[in-house]
């Protein structure tokens, strides 16, 4: 079956239709993010791109620690914060009452996360707290809304869990304490 141009032009329409509202939603939902979280995501985005597009490792080698530089000059402590519910589990303990682990993907590649060691670092929710019953009511892809704060690492002010450039700056995980976590209406 040979398609005909007019209905090569319709096709086309619909296309450019249909990826039109997919930009639009996706503006309409960026109106929504707090001026410090759209800058956070900005900020990560803009060097995963420089890191994408580097001519070689030389130039790579730079990008994380200026990142983490970049990163410093934002406020750890967030507000009302919206993103997608990533993960919701427990962690492994001899304890008769695990703590809950928990992430948030701000988009598709950032992801915010309790801490996964057995170090305490503060960052784990606790059975029965209002927080463990809050988080333990979501699924994983529900949009939520939620505060905490980010955990400073040794040497950055944001803990980014990464073991390689390229997994901080292509797919950034940053250990953070959540202190308040809703559904998004």
């Amino acid at each position: 079956m040979s398609i005909t141009v007019p209905m090569r032009i319709k096709i086309l329409i619909l296309l450019v239709s249909i990826g039109c509202i997919i930009i639009y939603i996706n503006s309409k939902e960026a109106d929504r993010l707090p001026k410090n979280e759209m800058e956070f995501i900005q900020l990560n985005e803009y060097t995963k791109d420089q890191w994408k597009n580097a001519p070689n490792e030389i130039q790579q080698e730079r990008m994380r620690s200026d990142r983490d530089q970049s990163l410093c000059q934002h406020t750890r402590t967030v507000t009302n914060w919206i993103g997608t519910v990533d993960s919701v589990g427990s962690y492994w303990s001899l304890d008769d009452a695990p703590p809950a682990s928990f992430g948030v993907k701000l988009n598709q590649n950032i992801t915010l996360r309790t801490e996964g060691s057995t170090q305490d670092s503060g960052t784990k929710i606790i059975r029965g707290t209002a927080l463990y019953n809050s988080i333990g009511r979501l699924t994983k892809g529900q949009k939520v809304i939620f505060s905490g704060e980010f955990l400073p690492g040794a040497k950055t002010c944001f803990d980014e869990t990464s073991f390689t450039d390229n997994g901080s700056l292509m797919d950034p995980n940053y250990i953070f304490k959540f202190t308040e976590v809703s559904a998004s209406q």
